[in-house]
């Protein structure tokens, strides 16, 4: 039985632990050994997140122990926290200038950061501590091919070998510098030495099958691999080899038997990650999810990343609030690890929270460096979102500066040229995706898309077919096709198209309204409205779709239904620009704005707060030129909600109109910028407020984005060209405004256009 201890014992006891506590806190030395001891015990049991906290409490307790940084470092790089490790491996070998050892781990830190000066300073310091340092003079090499100095790089690795003659791997590493040279003979013969020195070891022949792969030979590749496998059939590097290779020649599910081996085998957390993000490829998700806990369950350590990963997941399957608990758990135990800020922005992204995206996607860009191609490339989605072309571009670019494998920043960086315009420079880089990875569809079809675009639809149709040809279901690539047959007149290719890419997809809002459209103008709108009713029913509160329906039964002659729809759109989004617009001309159309506004007056009077239906009333006064009441009613809309964003935009147009205070109207068609950035009316509005302002650097940009959105508004050209001319871009300004005037007959601005091309005459 156990008795309880007298007061006496318990003073004791509690004087003596006092005591002990004492000495700790007053003995930083002390104090700095025990977490390095509990440090080291969780290391024993792969608990690298535990380590990593008794680590860095030892860093506080002694900020120069050389010691604690590099074991810190050791731990981060277990959990796949390559920037902390990086920084500790660096600041381990300043403060351990004497251990050549720990200069070789800050250099190669510093070689994957491509800080290649950096690098090759620290292999010196190594090579001057050990001149015999094989490893010192292989880092130098690489330090020098990263700076494009390949004959002081063949040179170093040239002496590694004269140092150790039979060492493999210095073999390997000059195969990979005459690769990067362009010398492929030579790398071959180097690789093929590396393997005749060390023919039992599998990886000198995983880096062969890499080269054969490189240079396009994956039979080859293929042949060395399976010999080694043979050899070796539980070997993680040759199991992931020849399940990349499958992958890479578009045998998907030849990879699986070999990721899962390299999986069971790995005594890290790399295989794990590797399988579930091959389910993730294939969308086998619960499998994928099943991986990762086995993996955490494990604790084969990158437990950040692994619950990163898990957060994807969670992305994928609409589990956007979970997502983002289980970044915000990793996040307190390391505040600025770039990965989990980085996942953290693509989760706010995921949700449609674009705004909280940005800060989060840009502190990621800052904790990670500028060369940081993840981060880049987050932050250059976010941007993307808001359609900040020009922020959006530079983070592209550098992102595949840093990373030029990259091949969703070429694909990125494609789709924001051109959606900026500039569709010479996305060719190249819609190219240049495919070049990386011909197989990519996504790829293929923005070359395509480009090409339409710039008038070649021979070529166009050519990419098409071939990506067709692949994939025959996908319903991008048929809305694509659709699109393409429309531009040619070929009705009966364009409907095949469309209703090919809606059974693949319903909700294929593009293909939905084009079919919409031939039904309507073959005279078949049963047909039109039963389709459109078809998709309403799968998702009935869609504001898009509402409106689409809407429109459709206004085609149609159904006015009471597309009154109906229209309405129902408003109250599903308030934002839903193209629904009050459509309500608007069917009033107008039907000679009812008077019984509109009554009605909309009574909507108005049984519910003070309706945002709609003030809005509604502002647009049906500004029909009928009472711009006075029109101006009230949006003022109104934007008491009740200060981002009410249609109203936002009507009142700014207004107020730009009447030359009334170009201040408050630029707020204003800001704020509709910032709720509706895709729009092309809110882009027009904010870049002719600028462009009235003496702005005309800012106006371009919005203006520009609402000519692509709408090539067909010749209003939106006009503004464009007289922004260009105050630009002083005059080649530019004569296109934009002569495409203007072909357009424009009876608008009011003709003549103002004229006279601006006349002043650009020579």
């Amino acid at each position: 039985m156990h008795h309880p201890s007298p007061p006496f014992a318990r003073l004791l006891l509690a004087v003596t632990l006092g005591s002990i506590v004492a000495a700790c806190s007053t003995d930083p030395e002390a104090a700095r050994q025990q977490h390095l001891n509990r440090g080291d015990a969780y290391v024993a049991e792969n608990r690298y997140a535990e380590a990593i906290i008794e680590y860095r409490n030892a860093v506080q307790r002694d900020p120069r122990s050389g010691d604690a940084r590099l074991k810190l470092a050791e731990a981060y790089a277990h959990e796949n926290d390559v920037p902390q490790a990086f920084g500790e491996y660096v600041r381990a070998a300043d403060l351990m200038p004497d251990r050549a050892d720990v200069q070789l781990k800050a250099g190669t830190a510093l070689l994957l950061a491509r800080q290649f000066e950096d690098a090759r300073a620290r292999g010196e310091r190594a090579l001057a501590l050990d001149p015999t340092n094989v490893d010192a003079q292989i880092l130098i090499a690489n330090a020098y091919a990263g700076l494009n100095r390949f004959d002081q790089a063949i040179a170093s690795i040239e002496e590694a070998i004269r140092l150790d003659p039979d060492r493999s791997t210095s073999y390997a590493n000059m195969g990979s510098i005459e690769l990067v040279r362009g010398d492929r003979a030579r790398a071959e013969a180097a690789f093929q030495q590396a393997v005749a020195l060390a023919p039992g070891l599998p990886r000198p022949h995983v880096a062969l099958a890499n080269f054969y792969l490189a240079t396009q030979r994956p039979d080859e590749a293929r042949r060395e691999l399976e010999a080694t496998l043979t050899a070796h059939p539980t070997d993680g590097s040759v199991n992931q080899a020849l399940a990349f290779l499958n992958l890479a020649t578009g045998r998907v599910a030849e990879a699986e038997p070999y990721l899962k081996t390299a999986a069971a085998s790995s005594t890290d957390a790399s295989g794990a990650l590797a399988l579930a993000d091959y389910y993730v490829r294939t969308d086998r998700t619960d499998d994928a999810r099943r991986v990762l806990d086995e993996a955490l369950a494990r604790n084969i350590g990158a437990a950040g990343t692994i619950q990163l990963r898990l957060a994807g997941l969670d992305v994928v399957q609409g589990h956007a609030d979970a997502a983002l608990s289980r970044v915000d758990r990793v996040l307190a135990d390391t505040p600025s690890a770039p990965e989990a800020l980085t996942a953290k922005a693509e989760v706010l992204l995921a949700a449609g929270r674009r705004a909280d995206a940005l800060p989060v996607a840009r502190q990621a860009v800052a904790a990670a460096g500028p060369s940081a191609a993840a981060a880049q490339f987050i932050l250059g989605r976010v941007l993307a979102s808001q359609r900040a072309w020009n922020e959006a571009i530079a983070a592209f670019t550098q992102a595949r500066q840093s990373n030029p494998r990259l091949v969703a920043a070429d694909l990125e960086l494609g789709k924001a040229l051109l959606a900026a315009g500039r569709l010479n420079e996305a060719s190249q880089m819609a190219q240049s995706a495919v070049d990386k990875s011909p197989r990519s569809g996504e790829a293929r079809l923005l070359l395509a898309r480009i090409s339409v675009l710039q008038g070649d639809s021979a070529k166009a149709a050519t990419a098409l077919q071939a990506v067709a040809r692949e994939f025959p279901d996908s319903p991008a690539v048929q809305t694509e096709l659709g699109l393409l047959a429309l531009g040619r007149n070929d009705i009966t290719g364009a409907r095949a198209a469309f209703t090919r890419a809606l059974a693949a997809d319903p909700t294929r809002l593009v293909a939905l309204a084009n079919l919409t459209q031939i039904d309507l103008r073959a005279g078949r709108p049963a047909d039109a409205l039963a389709r459109v009713d078809a998709a309403l029913a799968a998702d009935p509160g869609d504001a898009a779709l509402l409106t689409l329906a809407g429109n459709a039964a206004m085609a149609a002659g159904r006015t009471d239904v597309a009154e109906q729809r229209l309405r129902a759109a408003i109250d599903a989004n308030a934002d839903q620009i193209d629904a009050y617009a459509s309500l608007g001309r069917l009033y107008y159309q039907h000679g009812r704005v008077d019984e509109a506004i009554a009605q909309f007056e009574q909507i108005a009077g049984k519910d003070s707060r309706s945002i709609a239906a003030q809005t509604v009333l502002g647009m049906l006064f500004e029909s009928q030129g009472q711009i006075d009441k029109a101006r009230a009613r949006y003022e109104r809309a934007l008491e009740l909600d200060p981002q009410a964003a249609t109203a936002a935009n009507n009142l700014a147009w207004l107020l730009t109109e009447q030359n009334d205070n170009l201040d408050v109207a630029l707020k204003l068609a800001q704020t509709a910028k910032s709720r509706m950035p895709d729009r092309p009316e809110v882009n027009d509005t904010l870049g002719w407020i600028y462009h009235r302002k003496g702005l005309s650097s800012l106006a371009l940009p919005p203006l520009e984005d609402a000519v692509t959105a709408q090539p067909q508004n010749a209003t939106y050209r006009y503004h464009l060209g007289a922004a260009q001319v105050a630009a002083s871009r005059h080649d530019d300004a004569r296109a934009t405004l002569q495409q203007a005037i072909d357009r424009g007959a009876n608008q009011p601005w003709l003549t103002d256009a004229r006279r601006l091309l006349a002043s650009l005459e020579p």
